[in-house]
């Protein structure tokens, strides 16, 4: 003899304030994690660029090791207009070689140094020179994105450009008064550029703020890199 149950079978589903209940807690989770999610990439990158930017220090001083304690543009550089003395000239420099030769750009004169191809206006510029967190950091052909210093005092009491441009002497890091305090690369916007005298208009690949924030990253000649607040020019105690 079949006896049937006295009691109904219960389906495995969700009822309605269930699926509610489970909606409702992973809404609350991706409130919580997204923004963290977010400040753990932005710190990441801001590490990065970090890493970046002590290569290109490193890259300097063994230039200068290779050329009597000098900085690129000491000595004449050829290119396809002549020789010259000095890098380009430009708020935001030409960092590309020019038909597969070295340029007067200075990540031209240190990509040997850094194991990096020298880049072109079809490539664009080498990885390195470029912050993970610029805004054209992945694309097909990324821009530069950070700015020479404009002057550190020299051991003679003098403001010059560590870099120069234009026909001028470039420093020997033996000229450069106090290398801890004196700025080489910093990242580059608009507001940054106006801490040190420079006009830029924002673009593409010039933000208007700090990229990182409250903070910008600032390479000294010594080889350290800092985040230094980005309202204050880091130029200003030399």
């Amino acid at each position: 003899m079949n006896i049937s149950s006295h009691f109904p079978s219960r389906k495995n589903a969700f009822t309605l304030v269930e699926l509610l209940t489970v909606i409702a807690i992973i809404g609350i989770l991706a409130a919580i994690l997204i923004p963290v999610v977010g400040k753990m990439r932005a710190a990441g990158q801001k590490t990065a660029c970090a890493s970046n930017l002590r290569q290109i220090g490193t890259s300097l001083s063994n230039f200068a090791a290779d050329n009597r304690g000098a900085l690129p543009g000491y000595e004449k550089i050829k290119d396809k207009d002549g020789e010259f003395y000095g890098l380009v000239s430009s708020a935001s420099p030409q960092w590309y070689a020019e038909n597969g030769k070295p340029t007067r750009a200075l990540s031209s004169q240190l990509s040997a140094y850094l194991g990096v191809n020298q880049g072109s206006a079809s490539t664009g510029i080498a990885k390195i020179f470029v912050c993970p967190s610029s805004p054209t950091a992945a694309d097909a052909v990324p821009a530069p994105s950070y700015s020479m210093a404009s002057q550190v005092m020299t051991s003679a009491g003098v403001l010059k450009r560590p870099f120069a441009l234009n026909g001028v002497r470039s420093l020997r890091y033996n000229e450069i008064a106090n290398p801890p305090k004196a700025v080489a690369l910093f990242d580059l916007d608009v507001e940054g550029a106006a801490l040190i005298g420079v006009t830029l208009t924002a673009s593409a690949s010039v933000p208007e703020q700090s990229v990182h924030g409250a903070t910008r990253n600032v390479l000294y000649f010594d080889g350290h890199v800092a985040a230094v607040a980005k309202n204050i020019n880091p130029q200003e105690k030399l």
